[in-house]
């Protein structure tokens, strides 16, 4: 039988089969069908039950996958985009649904965004990225997005199977800590750091409201506290915006370059931004006397050009913080000061837990790593 005529009555079967519904649309149908249950949220199981101290700090699970991935910064998802523009490059300042607000030549305008970016804008497309526009007849159109160097990501709290970018192509994370309302958390930090590294941003922790200090020897415990960290030479600096403390330190140490400000919800990340630049007034708050957790001033991220140069992010304050795709090695590799004992290990797959002749819990006995921050590599390693 001729192929055209199979066809034919291939078709014509089809059509009784759906009552007369064209060949076409039912494959249209079909498309958007699977596109849809593509789309659809994942609600996953929690792999184990939270413990006391993680369900005190308030963390979120860690994602997790099945094989490793080599670390890198993650641009845009792919296929995110694929049709390119007139080679106008801006820099997006702030993300609403569906649209964006670009800088470009020293001029900033409004700009929607392709249909596919749109659909994934929350992975796709954040503040700090470099887009590439379209010129419409009465509008601009955001068509691409350039590769990041860095990032700061997070699971979705929606749906934990998709990343959320906080900021992009950014160069330091300014991680604002409070020392009383809401109180300092170390293991926030230790997730911080590790999605800090994941995503190539060098972080400097913040430790503000430094005036709220009652007894003399509150400071001493900060600094007792923060001392890990600084062996790791990572910055730590004392601030108050309210008194002035630490804010010229922070502006000499941040200098041209793209900052992100992120941290727990209360800690005061606006006010501090505000002392920074007192030329952007941005709304501030304190923290619920019901409960002393922080409240939300900061509603989305947004970007903003100082005369210097310096590029500050204010992003929303969390009350959580889960880690996006890690793996096992991936951990291990995040926290820098078992580095140069890893090769002494007797296995080269040591997980630094059980194992005979482990040279890091070694060093964590004998004072080479600090026993909190190994503490926290066995919280982490646990939720993998």
């Amino acid at each position: 039988m001729d192929p055209l005529d199979k066809a034919k009555i291939r078709e014509a079967a089809l059509r009784s089969i759906h009552r007369g519904v064209p060949l076409e649309e039912i494959r249209e149908r079909k498309r958007r069908s699977k596109e849809r249950r593509a789309n659809a949220p994942k609600n996953r199981p929690r792999k184990r039950e939270w413990g006391m101290e993680d369900e005190e700090e308030g963390l979120e699970p860690v994602s997790s996958r099945k094989k490793p991935e080599p670390k890198r910064a993650r641009g845009p998802e792919q296929g995110a985009s694929v049709v390119f523009g007139d080679g106008r490059v801006a820099l997006v300042t702030v993300v609403q649904r569906g649209r964006v607000t670009v800088r470009a030549e020293d001029e900033e305008f409004d700009a929607s965004l392709s249909h596919e970016l749109a659909r994934t804008q929350q992975s796709s497309i954040a503040v700090g990225d470099l887009v590439e526009l379209e010129e419409l007849a009465e509008s601009t159109r955001v068509v691409a997005v350039k590769d990041r160097r860095s990032s700061l990501a997070r699971p979705d709290p929606a749906n934990e199977g998709r990343e959320r970018v906080i900021a992009a192509n950014i160069d330091v994370a300014v991680v604002v800590l409070s020392v009383v309302s809401p109180r300092l958390r170390p293991a926030l930090i230790d997730r911080f750091l590790v999605a800090l590294d994941y995503g190539g941003v060098e972080p400097v922790l913040c430790v503000n409201k430094v005036d709220l200090f009652g007894e003399s020897d509150e400071r001493a415990s900060v600094m007792r506290i923060l001392e890990p960290y600084r062996a790791l030479e990572i910055p730590c600096l004392l601030t108050s915006a309210e008194t002035g403390e630490g804010v010229e330190e922070l502006r000499g140490l941040l200098g041209s370059q793209t900052c992100v400000f992120t941290g727990h919800s209360g800690v005061g990340k606006s006010t501090l931004l505000n002392a920074l630049d007192p030329g952007q007034t941005r709304d501030t708050g304190g923290v619920r006397e019901g409960d002393g957790k922080g409240q939300h001033t900061t509603s989305s991220s947004a970007l903003r050009v100082l005369e210097s140069g310096l590029r500050l992010i204010d992003t929303p304050g969390i009350r959580t913080f889960g880690l996006w795709k890690l793996d096992a090695e991936g951990l291990r590799r995040s926290f820098r000061e078992f580095e140069e004992f890893r090769a002494l290990c007797r296995f080269r797959d040591c997980t630094h837990v059980h194992e005979p002749d482990c040279a890091v819990v070694a060093a964590t006995e004998s004072g080479g790593v600090a026993p909190a921050r190994h503490a926290a590599y066995l919280r982490l390693l646990d939720e993998l």
